[in-house]
């Protein structure tokens, strides 16, 4: 009569039994052994210590593996090598990526700081050579806003001439019982280029007072006459002494 078998599963295979007699075990010397099952079918036969826990430096004897685990550590190292490779790979595009962003960034920044040191510096030079002669700085940047508000109106105006004038080339193709609205855009275009040459007018007044106040004009050191003038030259005709 047959005795007991010992039964005791693989750990890594479960399906795999020890089919040696009951309580034979002893590790390193009578080890567990039995038809090895994966997937439920044999596929040869394996013999097994039950597992404790060992030390990183420790090393299974090759000897003691079987032909499919030494197939499926292959297995895992070649995928664990995929892994790996795959991981570097996208490393080092995100790195590249970034140092190309990063990299254009800072020059953008070192760009636009060069742009302000340049302009703080033109700007100390000019303010410097307006007191030099005499001028008062605030009321020059006040007459340059001046400037820059009357440039931005008459490219407004201009722009709005320009429509009126696209309007009426639209308004000439249809037949004569539109005439009338063409002679109202027409009309319109008028008044535009009217205050277009107006502002321009103005522009070139005020651009005509700038150019006497850096000669240093005798006038300049009177606040109330400048500001007179300036008005002058932006609302009308020019008084201005040379």
């Amino acid at each position: 009569m047959t005795g007991p078998l010992c039964g005791a599963p693989h750990h890594d295979h479960p399906e795999t039994l020890c089919t040696q007699p009951a309580r034979h075990y002893r590790r390193d010397r009578d080890p567990h052994g039995g038809p090895l099952i994966i997937d439920g079918r044999e596929r040869g036969s394996a013999a097994w210590d039950e597992p404790q826990e060992q030390q990183m430096t420790d090393r299974i004897p090759l000897d003691d593996l079987t032909s499919d685990q030494l197939d499926a550590l292959y297995e895992q190292l070649a995928t664990a090598q995929q892994e790996a490779d795959a991981s570097v790979a996208a490393a080092a595009q995100l790195t590249t990526l970034v140092g190309k962003r990063s990299e254009k960034a800072e020059k953008a920044a070192k760009a636009q700081q060069q742009r302000a040191r340049i302009a703080e510096t033109e700007l100390h030079v000019l303010r410097s050579g307006l007191r030099a002669n005499g001028a008062d700085p605030t009321q020059i940047q006040n007459l340059w806003a001046q400037i820059r508000m009357r440039n931005r109106q008459w490219r407004e105006e201009k722009q709005r001439a320009e429509a009126a004038e696209h309007q009426i080339r639209i308004l000439t193709a249809f037949d004569e019982g539109r005439a009338h609205g063409a002679q109202r855009v027409m009309d319109e275009r008028d008044q535009a280029q009217q205050r277009a040459a107006q502002a321009e007018a103005a522009l070139v007044r005020v651009h005509h007072l700038a150019a006497l106040i850096h000669a240093g004009a005798p006038w300049t050191a009177n606040h109330t006459e400048l500001a007179a003038r300036i008005r002058a030259a932006i609302t009308g005709p020019t008084t201005t002494e040379k």
